[in-house]
Formats: C-alpha cells, structure tokens, sequence
C-alpha cells in the first residue's frame, strides 16, 4: 500500500485521474450534447491545470519534485472547493454570486423574434443539475474526487517530505 505514496505513482494516479475527468466532460458536452455552465467551465479548466501539472511531473522537467506536489496540492483544494460550492448551489444550500445565466445581448423587437432566440440560445442554469450517475450530480461527483485527491495529495506530500518512500 505504501507504493501509492510514491511520488511517481502519485503521478501517474492523478495525470489518469485528471485525464478522465476531462475526457467525461468532453463526452458530456461534445457527444451527449449537455450544455456546461459557467461553474462547470471553470472547474474544467482547473482540472485541465491539474493535467497539465501532473504531466510536467511525470515527464520531469522541475528537479523540485515538491514544487509539483503543492501545486497539485493547491489545485486539488481548488477543484473541491468550487465543486463542492457547485454542489451547495444545486441542493439549495448557496445562493449563487456567479451569473449563471445565458449573456443574451439581443433586443427582440418581435414575438418572433423573442421565441426564435428563446429556442437557439444554448443555456445551462448552475443550480439544475445536467444529470446524475447513481443519484449523484455530476459536480456532486467532481467534488468527491476532487476531495479525494487533495486527501492523497497531502498524504502524499507529507510522507514524501518525512521520509523517503
């Protein structure tokens, strides 16, 4: 059990970690046609950070193995503090300070107008769920992983920084 607190299998556990979250929102988005909001987005872009850091470790590039490390660190924090607060927002628990509504720039003049726009605009609201897997949300998922990786990362961190595994 202590080889998953190494630091290269650390690695490799978050760049695959990482990677498939990405790849299930690409899916998501892309070949199932659901619309991201804008808490989604970011929290993507979080974990698209946390990719690329943990790939800059595999490969090697900063002799400060720690560096990498807390960066994870801070982003796995990162990630399950906006998961978890996307989360709040869909059970009620927060009230939302981001806008999350659709930026519609256009001034209908006509009925027509209004409901052909109402119609072709792609909108995600940020406290409707887009769908569940074993009755939990999608940003209900994140969050768990998320925490789970920010608990490994920390443990990893601190055993790596005790002593050498």
């Amino acid at each position: 059990m202590l080889f998953l607190l190494k630091y290269n299998t650390f690695l490799k556990i978050t760049f695959l970690v990482s990677f498939f979250s990405i790849a299930t929102s690409l899916v998501l988005e892309n070949i199932l046609e659901m619309v991201p909001c804008k808490l989604c987005l970011m929290v993507r872009y979080l974990w698209i950070v946390y990719f690329s850091f943990s790939f800059i470790g595999l490969i090697g590039i900063f002799k400060n193995n720690y560096f990498i490390l807390y960066v994870l660190l801070i982003f796995s924090f990162l990630i399950a503090l906006l998961s978890f607060y996307h989360t709040g927002i869909e059970n009620g628990f927060f009230a939302n300070v981001l806008n999350c509504s659709a930026n519609i720039s256009s001034n209908p003049l006509s009925i027509e107008e209004l409901d052909s726009l109402i119609r072709n605009t792609k909108f995600s609201d940020c406290s409707i769920p887009a769908g569940y897997i074993f009755n939990l949300s999608y940003s209900t998922w994140s969050s768990l992983l998320a925490f789970l990786l920010l608990i490994y990362s920390l443990t990893t961190l601190i055993i790596n920084t005790t002593s050498k595994v």
